[in-house]
């Protein structure tokens, strides 16, 4: 499920060293909507260039061999 703007992640725990990594919707100046995985940084922001609408946890997928 999506989270739309202006609601934000939770604190990043203390325990963290870098940010949390979601994945995230963001708008282009063409009106474009994109999608991409970045960071929510300690400083309570995106790591992206882009105005973030919305976001979710990311959940990695690990391939596993076979």
């Amino acid at each position: 499920m999506w989270n739309k703007f202006p609601n934000t992640p939770p604190d990043i725990p203390e325990t963290e060293d870098f940010g949390i990594d979601y994945e995230v919707k963001y708008k282009l100046p063409n009106g474009k909507i994109e999608t991409t995985i970045t960071e929510w940084l300690w400083e309570k922001k995106w790591n992206c260039i882009y105005p973030v609408i919305a976001w979710r946890e990311y959940s990695p997928i690990i391939p596993f061999r076979h």
